[in-house]
């Protein structure tokens, strides 16, 4: 017997992808190609660190395509390509290097492959030519949300698109609301109509808006023409009111309930627009109709200023203000009510050392000062300040806003720095830019119109909405089954007048001995 060793197995070399051109290389054709550059340890790292293992075919080319672009395949294609028998790279068959078609732009092979089942995104990146159209029609369906389309899966049964489902799932939860709703709420009126809800809906809310808005803008031009607008409306509601009342009936919409959301619609819109325009609005209005300009100092009598929606204390050709007026944020006095009411006397040299100190002008703010002193209200520390917002009647950030605060700290202030508050003396906000003061009080203004229109309609659309869905004002007070039993009385001669097309008051007897109007036998019967 014989020992013979075994003939040693050719072991393949190792080809890695150089990351710098993409190309499959060995380690001794990397030495080879690097030896003149790189020291042999710095070779070894490089291919042990950087360079990119890499076992078979299909060899992507990363600095080509850094995205994988080529490799976005469909599902049949990456099926096929999955199903392909891989062989780790033998000595009689070494791995082989990339074609020549596969190291520029393409990963799988040459760019006439990507018709064969793949998706050449980067010629076509949505998809949307047309052999994709099976797959995903993105230029009708952009987003996919139709979901795969209903082709016949393997096992003969049929996709349903998220489209579809989507639909399912929505009229479902439809119509689960609606049985929870009329569980919750009964049947309601059988004979309601959908574009009977949209006036009962709608209507209310957009005169509420009208009225509304006749009590912010027209009132500052008319307030006659305002008060007689609202009074016609309210009229026009009362009259359908009295309308029903005589059993009249005027299409799907009943006029009971068309009445009352009108009444309800004026009384608040004028409750809303005068509360809006006490607080919001008339501040506003008086910015853009008060008198402005002018030369004001701080010795300038404030009943010379009565008129004035903005004093002007700043010499634009000097660069400072008229007779160098300021806020004397060390005299100012701060008012304590949960809040500080902060008030400043705005003078100049020419009086501030005089034995009786006149304030014609006070600074205002609220939570800008301590309770003596320190005053930094908007911009009067600003060197470039010189403008006073008027705020009228004393009250700040309104007209009617804690008046009796302010004039508490104005008090306070004269007896702690020996000030005199002149009679009829301004309170202003002393600024460097109006313009931003009116700004911010029309962003206000309109901010409480969108509140208002937010709070209207979800008020008159919910009274509405339940005044269609029972049919308030439409069907009698028993129903149905009223109109019945009158219709049988009559019919059986137990009316004990035979005026009733006339109107002429009648009265009936029932079998519960009830006494019915002619009126009730009408609305009954109105069906």
């Amino acid at each position: 017997m014989s020992f013979r060793s075994p003939r040693p197995t050719a072991v393949p070399k190792e080809v890695r992808i150089d990351p710098e051109d993409s190309q499959p290389r060995t380690f001794e054709e990397l030495r080879v190609l690097c030896k003149d550059k790189y020291t042999e340890t710095e070779i070894q790292e490089y291919w042990d660190m950087t360079m990119i293992r890499h076992v078979g075919e299909g060899i992507h080319n990363v600095a080509a395509d850094p995205f994988l672009t080529h490799a976005s395949r469909n599902p049949v294609a990456a099926e096929r390509s999955n199903s392909l028998p891989r062989q780790p790279p033998t000595a009689s068959a070494p791995a082989a290097s990339l074609p020549p078609s596969a190291t520029r732009g393409t990963a799988f092979g040459s760019e006439a492959s990507l018709d064969d089942g793949l998706a050449n995104v980067l010629k076509d990146p949505f998809m949307a030519a047309e052999k994709y159209m099976a797959v995903a029609d993105v230029r009708q369906d952009p987003f996919m949300t139709y979901g795969e389309t209903n082709q016949p899966s393997g096992d003969g049964e049929t996709h349903v698109s998220r489209r579809q489902q989507l639909t399912e799932a929505v009229s479902t939860a439809h119509k689960t609301f609606d049985e929870s709703l009329h569980n919750l709420l009964g049947p309601g009126d059988p004979d309601r109509e959908i574009k009977t809800r949209s006036m009962i809906v709608l209507g209310p809310w957009l005169l509420f808006m009208w009225i509304l808005m006749l009590w912010l803008v027209l009132i500052h031009y008319s307030r006659l023409a305002t008060v007689v607008l609202t009074c016609l409306v309210g009229l026009a509601s009362l009259g359908m009111l009295f309308v029903w009342y005589q059993g009249r009936r005027g299409g799907p919409v009943s006029l009971l309930v068309a009445g009352l959301l009108g009444l309800a619609a004026v009384g608040g819109g004028v409750f809303a627009g005068q509360n809006g325009y006490s607080t919001f609005w008339r501040q506003y209005w008086w910015t853009q109709t008060g008198f402005r300009g002018g030369i004001t100092t701080a010795s300038t009598p404030a009943m010379a200023r009565t008129d004035f929606a903005v004093l002007t204390f700043w010499d634009e050709k000097a660069g400072t203000t008229y007779n160098q007026t300021r806020v004397d944020p060390m005299r100012a006095a701060g008012y304590k009510d949960t809040d500080f009411y902060c008030v400043a006397p705005i003078l100049s040299p020419d009086i501030a050392g005089a034995s009786l100190l006149r304030v014609n002008y006070w600074a205002v703010g609220i939570n800008c000062c301590q309770r003596a002193g320190r005053f930094t209200c908007d911009d009067s520390r600003e060197w470039n300040a010189g403008y006073g917002v008027v705020m009228l009647d004393g009250g700040y950030p309104c007209p009617d806003c804690n008046t009796e605060q302010f004039r508490k700290a104005v008090i306070k202030a004269e007896a702690m720095h020996g000030l005199v508050s002149a009679s009829g003396a301004k309170f202003v906000r002393f600024v460097k830019d109006p313009s931003s003061i009116e700004t911010g009080m029309l962003l206000h203004c309109i901010g409480f119109v969108l509140l208002c229109a937010l709070l209207g309609c979800m008020a008159f659309g919910a009274a509405g909405w339940l005044a269609w869905y029972y049919g308030f004002g439409i069907c009698g007070p028993h129903g149905a089954a009223l109109a019945d039993s009158l219709a049988g009385a009559v019919a059986a001669g137990k009316v004990a007048n035979a005026g009733i097309n006339s109107g002429t008051p009648l009265t009936l007897q029932p079998g519960n001995g009830e006494i019915l109007s002619a009126s009730t036998l009408m609305v009954a019967k109105r069906r």
